[in-house]
């Protein structure tokens, strides 16, 4: 393991953190290093093949995580007390408030609501990064703080190596800034951007390298309303040709195209083996825009699978019907038959929807 591990910084003998990227030959002599974790000397190794590197005198590195633990303290203050800007990335939530009490659309569960990334520039709120400082019955591993206005609620930012944040230390109501980390690249990574969260993890690995947040504020204020695209607009012409466009859940009921003998506002579909046209064409059955279509007869199936799409007028043989029809021929069939039990079906997973008038 010692020849995977890289320790690229190191304390001088005044505890000063130096990085080996400024470590000169005539440093190598004039001072001497030591491990800010363990206080062992280490050596700077500033070879021509392998990187460079401090290395522990003798051959002792278990003290590794802590050293992370302790270089990510004393860079990430570094960043915050350096830079003009400090900043962090999060999730809020907003709801389609605008349109819950008249939309039939809504659904609190699904595309009503949304989680969007906003940013915050700490430096404009907090101007004191501290170690290890007490907040509380807690200690952070580093508080943020405003020195001259203390009702804004100060931020711990805690390291996690290896050990998560405590349960009850997330539960006290404080605001906690959770930085997962395994290696120097992680801080690197983590101190070139913005301190962002993984939205959308599956597991609690996908956040190493990531930040996350506890007693954030997570509800939006936003009033502006949300226009995802999660509908869906079905027409239907008298040559029984149709198309369905996806629009915007605030577009308004109203017809569009003169020529269109049907239309209709169609939610998004509760199941996916059939498409929004399947629930078109029958809407426009149902409020007798056109008689039928071939793919609602009884007659019109697979003789292995019943519920293919793949299907045939079983008529052909016997009445000479067209084998493949053209849906549109249901209007003169005089065999049109509906298939009530594929009708009920569709009508059982009916997404919402309005006709256009």
């Amino acid at each position: 393991m010692a020849d995977c591990i890289k320790y690229h910084y190191a304390l001088d003998e005044q505890d000063k953190t130096v990085c080996i990227d400024n470590v000169s030959d005539e440093d190598k002599n004039l001072h001497t290093y030591h491990c800010m974790s363990c206080g062992s000397m280490m050596i700077p190794r500033r070879g021509k093949i392998r990187e460079w590197h401090f290395a522990h005198k003798g051959n002792d590195e278990q003290c590794y995580e802590t050293y992370i633990h302790l270089l990510s303290k004393y860079l990430i203050k570094k960043k915050f007390d350096d830079s003009d800007k400090f900043e962090i990335c999060y999730y809020k939530n907003t709801e389609c408030c605008s349109f819950k009490s008249k939309c039939i659309f809504f659904d609190e569960n699904k595309c009503c609501k949304e989680s969007e990334p906003l940013t915050y520039d700490l430096k404009k709120y907090y101007d004191t990064c501290e170690v290890e400082q007490n907040i509380g019955n807690y200690k952070a591993d580093l508080l943020l703080k405003n020195s001259t206005k203390r009702e804004i609620t100060p931020i711990l930012i805690e390291i996690q190596v290896t050990h998560k944040c405590e349960k009850e230390k997330i539960e006290s109501g404080n605001r906690i800034i959770e930085l997962r980390i395994r290696n120097e690249k992680d801080i690197e990574n983590l101190l070139k951007t913005t301190l962002t969260e993984k939205y959308n993890a599956k597991k609690d690995t996908d956040n190493i390298g990531f930040a996350k947040f506890y007693g954030f504020k997570r509800v939006s204020t936003e009033i502006e309303p949300i226009r995802n695209i999660k509908t869906n607009r079905f027409y239907l012409f008298e040559d029984g040709n149709y198309y369905v466009e996806p629009i915007s859940c605030d577009t308004l009921p109203k017809k569009k195209y003169p020529q269109t003998i049907f239309e209709v506002i169609i939610g998004e579909c509760k199941i996916k083996i059939y498409s929004i046209h399947f629930y078109g064409k029958l809407l426009a059955i149902q409020h007798n825009a056109i008689k039928g279509f071939c793919l609602f007869c009884k007659h019109y199936k697979d003789i292995d699978n019943y519920w293919s799409i793949d299907k045939f007028c079983w008529l052909y043989k016997k009445y000479g019907t067209p084998q493949y029809p053209e849906q549109i021929q249901a209007k003169q069939c005089k065999y049109y038959r509906e298939d009530k039990q594929f009708i009920g079906f569709l009508n059982i997973h009916m997404p919402k929807y309005i006709i256009a008038k």
